[in-house]
């Protein structure tokens, strides 16, 4: 065979179609040769002629009767074969299974009678069983030297596709085409109708022809175990318990079916052929690769390959032109194994493929790699061995008298060196040794991954998937006659569905989003690579298609979409990039390959290869991706598209990426081989595991997760569809996709309190997006105080949930997890009304800690304008570091029409209130932490605020913002010198305010007659503190001599004339001085800026306040 590997000859004899290759069943018979049937009515029959110069096959034709099926059994000097007969009486065709005699063209009676066409047959070894199966879903099988009795009839799922028996006549297997094996049992009991096993092979596919696997089993020669073909590898089962012993793998054919398999004679080596012509060769007792070849012709399909009985180290493949070809070995040898002295029961097969199979420029590596095998020691005493007699004597088995004694050891010759006295070796080991290994990484095996378009399903089906994503998918059905693409949006009001022929287009690759639908061919013999987009937004009529061919050897790769234009990256390695309307915008050059792509809004990812390796074995090995995230805009002047990040891809062990996409938000998601999802969260630079799909498969071995798109807002949601006994999803299947919550894998993930961190944990990734910064995550949608909602809602049954585990040091952690300070309100209640005062304490410190270092951030954006703007006030207005009032908002005062009615307002008369931040109280302690959470979280949706008959006031409740008490001040005396929020809450508290327990009463007494007697305030469960100004409850003299008495007949002038002497307040002094520079800078709404007023004037200094309270007291002597 020539250096390239390819066949040495091609015979051609049957016309194009499924051709079978077979050998006699019987492996005592006399007579070798080797079989072959295909749909036409003969038989071919090649062996090697005694005089022949040249080791070239020769064929006789024995004719048979009536059209053959392809499919043949041999036993001894009997053929049996499907065929299409014809009733000589009615004249109808009838599908059967005949017998022909060698040298006889005369068919028997049927043996068998399908109701149609005859797709599998076998012959048991000892000629005893006849199984055969059709397309009509049934299997038949009959003992031969009992025809008399009938047969076993027994029904199967799918088509027919191939049928083996084992040696021992006990067992077959039956390969359909819904990708399954069956193992039933010959023997007739009451289990017999059923299948005692059931082994996942490849994808369903609907018919039985060249292009599709042949799922072709064999059985060792004892029968103790099958071989089973499947996607990247060959399973070995045990034929005693039907579980599987190990799998034959081929890491270079991952994604490849193999199809048809080959067992030699002696069971030393398998042979494994792919559909495309991909042939691996295995030792089967060291489950390691020998060889690998490459048997494609031009786009052709192998379908069959056997050993060749007529010499060693031959295999003869077929195809499915019609022709047969040989791999011919001139350099191999029988090797006998009483020579090495193994016996049956440890002996798995001599070698008969010599070196003459192994790969191009790897005898150099082959070489080496044996020699690496053996120690320097050994090497030293080997080439002692090769002048010593009985060294050699006894490595072959035999004593120094000649006799021959098996299975025994080398031991040390006297004569002999020393390094070999502790060395002993069995001549089984040495036999091992003396086979060739294949390196682990060759230049074949270091070839990174080809180009696919994540999304799609692979391109060998009749029936596929083009593009299955978050906007909808594209399908196409090919077959013989026909072929047609049809594009169907998830929602219904984008665009209807489209429908596309595409017999003369042929496209394979597609593309869809709300705003284009973009599809591609490759480039074939007839037509060039051409793209053709459906522009759905355009708003003329002119506009909504174009199509644009590649030129001339360049075809199109794969492609994607973005929000407004179009990516191709070719077989040149070009990215070409075209706007929504067919403008060329971009063409630039990928250094290297690419595995996939993905576009969303304006953002591309490829994903290539950076072609250095992981060795995370001394037999395997994984190649490393990255991701290059690039903006592309291509309606700008310049084309702006730049690189914006390059970021590794994560991967299980041992896996390769399937799949890559972008969530609603725009930040990158990826799916691989173990079906982990994990999600690339930007603002913290690492990827993150969302979603193990092997949790959710009921057979990991043969059901898939097959995934659609990954949603962060407004619910974090993985939608993937689920394939039962596949691969990868049929169109024909109507899958329903499946919507599944984020399951990030924490530990015990059972348990409630690993549900809630994961709750607290996926709303931090969720929000991480939504505050971003960046221009290319879509968060301009989302509202952000839901989330908070849903962040504390979690946090206080955490919170909850350590109480009652008594975990006070692992609660007091979460308030520091707080976003604000009702937080840290709200936990701080929970603690004292769960009788725990040292962790109410704790959390309160940790309150008045965050204020202390200015942690607590206003709810509100423009706030934060206010900390920039504080620094242009030094002299009045500088920063409080340690804040002496709550953190909260203050509302303007709403006006009641009586007091409007009443008395006129001044400009110094817009009072502000604060609102309350304080929880509901709670009835009673409640032991389950779910029900004192739910009333905690209920307590955060109202605010306790009471409305006064005269004026709106806010009821003094004792326990609000508790954690702050520790930082208010004494109180100034109440005089002339109080300031502005001072009389706020003084001057306003009259004697009519609401108490627990108490009516208000239908009329006013005259407060000069008769006083409200002074009440002391409510205690709070915290430490007894100082009261604020803001907080005091007790009026002032001054504020009840003020209040109006409701029986008296004051007038509208006199109301006038007391607000006018009004004494003038600090905060009044400042605003006037200070309030048109301020306006200047303020960049808030108007409604707001009295609000953002008094929050300057609360960030003046103590000292700073002193000095505006010192002048409002002059100005109002001087007004006096």
């Amino acid at each position: 065979m020539s250096a390239t590997y390819q066949i040495s000859k091609l015979f051609k004899l049957h016309p194009p179609g499924i051709v079978t290759l077979a050998v006699d069943q019987d492996r005592n018979s006399e007579k070798k040769a080797i079989y072959s049937c295909a749909s036409d009515p003969g038989i071919g029959v090649w062996t090697y002629e005694e005089d022949a110069i040249e080791d070239d096959l020769t064929f006789v034709i024995h004719n048979c009767s009536n059209q053959c099926r392809s499919v043949l059994g041999v036993h001894k000097d009997m053929f049996y074969v499907g065929e299409t007969a014809q009733d000589s009486i009615t004249g109808n065709e009838k599908q059967v299974v005949v017998k022909y005699k060698y040298d006889d063209p005369t068919a028997s009676a049927p043996i068998l009678i399908f109701s149609l066409e005859v797709t599998a047959l076998a012959v048991s070894a000892d000629g005893q069983y006849l199984v055969a199966g059709s397309s009509d879903l049934t299997v038949k099988c009959v003992n031969l030297q009992q025809r008399e009795k009938g047969s076993d009839r027994y029904e199967c799922e799918d088509q027919v596709v191939n049928i083996s028996i084992d040696p021992k006549s006990l067992f077959f297997a039956v390969s359909t085409a819904d990708g399954n094996v069956h193992i039933r049992t010959i023997l007739k009991d009451a289990n017999a109708r059923k299948p005692i096993a059931t082994f996942k092979c490849c994808s369903k596919f609907n018919q039985i022809s060249c292009e599709f696997p042949r799922m072709q089993t064999s059985w060792l020669s004892n029968g103790e175990s099958i071989l089973i073909p499947s996607i990247g590898k060959v399973l070995i089962v045990n034929s005693l318990t039907w579980v599987q012993q190990r799998q034959l793998i081929a890491p270079d054919n991952a994604h490849d079916t193999f199809s048809v398999t080959a067992v030699s004679e002696n069971d030393e080596f398998l042979a494994a052929c792919t559909v495309r012509g991909q042939l691996v060769i295995w030792t089967i007792k060291t489950a390691q690769i020998y060889k690998t070849l490459d048997l494609s012709r031009q786009s052709r399909f192998v379908t069959s390959i056997v050993y060749n009985p007529l010499k060693y180290g031959s295999i003869v493949v077929a195809y499915d032109e019609g022709s047969l070809g040989v791999i011919n070995d001139p350099d191999a040898r029988p090797v006998s194994t009483q020579y090495f002295g193994f016996n049956e029961s440890n002996v798995v097969g001599q070698s008969r493929v010599s070196s003459a199979m192994s790969q191009p420029l790897s005898d150099n590596i082959l070489e080496h790699s044996a020699r690496d095998d053996m120690d320097v020691t050994n090497l030293d005493d080997t080439e002692d061995m090769e002048t010593d007699l009985g060294r050699i004597k006894a490595q072959c088995g035999f004593n120094p008298d000649g006799s021959f004694v098996g299975n025994t050891t080398l031991q040390s010759h006297t004569g002999g060196l020393g390094g070999l006295d502790d060395t002993i070796y069995t001549t089984q080991s040495r036999a091992i040794q003396m086979v060739n290994k294949e390196p682990c990484i060759t230049v074949r095996g270091m070839k990174t991954r080809s180009c696919f378009l994540s999304g799609s399903t692979p391109g060998h089906e009749s029936e596929r998937y083009l593009m299955w994503n978050t906007f909808g998918h594209i399908r196409s059905f090919t077959s013989k006659d026909d072929s047609a693409i049809e594009v169907i949006f998830h929602d219904a009001t984008v665009h209807p569905e489209i429908n596309i022929d595409n017999s003369t287009t042929n496209y394979t690759m597609g593309d869809l989003n709300t705003t284009l639908v973009a599809l591609a061919s490759k480039r074939s013999s007839q037509r060039e690579s051409e793209l053709t987009v459906y522009h759905i937004t355009a708003w003329d009529a002119d506009s909504r298609n174009w199509s644009v061919q590649m030129t001339e050897k360049e075809t199109i790769d794969c492609l994607t979409v973005g929000g407004d234009f179009v990516v191709l990256f070719t077989s040149l390695r070009f990215l070409r990039i075209f706007s929504a309307a067919g403008t060329q915008r971009v063409i630039t050059c990928v250094p290297g390959p690419i595995i996939t792509m993905n576009a969303f809004d304006t953002l591309l990812a490829l994903i290539r290869p950076t072609g250095g390796v992981f060795v995370s074995s001394k037999d395997d090995y994984e190649h490393q991706a990255y991701a290059d995230i690039y903006s592309v805009k291509v309606l700008s002047s310049t084309c702006s598209i730049h690189l914006r990040q390059s970021l590794p891809i994560a991967l299980s062990p041992h896996s390769q990426l399937e799949w890559i996409s972008f969530s609603n938000l725009g930040r990158l998601v990826s799916m691989d081989s173990d079906f982990t999802v994990r999600l690339y969260s930007t603002s913290e630079g690492f990827w993150i595991p969302i979603f193990l799909g092997m949790d959710v498969l009921k057979e990991e071995s043969d059901d898939s997760v097959w995934p659609i798109s990954v949603i962060e807002t407004p619910t974090a949601q993985f939608r993937y569809a689920y394939c039962k006994r596949l691969k990868y999803p049929l169109p024909s299947k109507n899958i329903v996709p499946v919507t599944a919550p984020w399951c990030i894998p924490m530990v015990n993930q059972e348990s409630d309190r690993s549900k809630l961190e994961c709750q607290l944990l996926i709303n931090e990734i969720v929000q991480s997006a939504v505050r971003s910064t960046d221009e290319c995550v879509s968060n301009a949608n989302v509202e952000i105080g839901q989330l908070e909602k849903n962040y504390l809602n979690s946090l206080v049954k955490l919170f909850a949930l350590s109480c009652k585990a008594g975990k006070e040091c692992r609660a007091a952690e979460f308030a520091h997890l707080t976003s604000n300070s009702n937080g840290i309100q709200v936990l701080c209640t929970y603690a004292a009304k769960s009788q725990r005062p040292n962790l109410s304490e704790k959390v309160a410190s940790i309150g008045r800690s965050r204020i202390d270092n200015s942690m607590n951030v206003e709810g509100t954006s423009h706030w934060g304008e206010s900390n920039s703007m504080r620094t242009q006030f030094s002299t009045v207005n500088q920063v409080l570091e340690n804040r002496l009032a709550p953190s909260s908002r203050l509302l303007p005062k709403k006006k009641n029409i009586r007091q409007i009615n009443n008395r006129a307002l001044t400009d110094s008369d817009d009072i502000f209130i604060e609102e309350d931040c304080s929880t509901a109280s709670v009835n009673k302690e409640n032991d389950d932490y779910d029900s004192g959470a739910q009333t905690l979280s209920q307590s955060l949706k109202t605010q306790m605020t009471t409305k006064l008959n005269d004026t709106t006031l806010v009821s003094n409740n004792s326990q609000c913002m508790d954690f702050l008490r520790g930082k208010l001040v004494n109180c100034e005396s109440q005089d002339a010198d109080t300031d502005f929020f001072t009389q706020l809450s003084s001057q306003f508290r009259t004697p009519e305010v609401f108490t627990k327990g108490r009516k208000r009463s239908d009329g006013l007494q005259n407060s000069k007659d008769k006083k409200m007697p002074k009440r002391q305030a409510k205690l709070s469960f915290a430490t007894q503190l100082t009261q604020s100004p803001l907080l005091q409850s007790v009026p002032s003299e001054d504020t009840q001599n003020d209040v109006p008495d409701s029986g008296s007949a004051q007038t509208d002038e006199v109301v006038f004339e007391r607000t006018t002497r009004r004494k003038m307040n600090a905060y009044d002094l400042w605003r006037e001085k200070h309030e048109t520079l301020i306006k200047e800078q303020y960049k808030g709404p108007e409604e707001e800026f009295t609000i953002f007023l008094v929050q300057q004037y609360r960030n003046l200094t103590p000292d700073d306040k002193k000095l505006w309270i010192e002048a409002a007291r002059k100005a109002s002597l001087e007004q006096k």
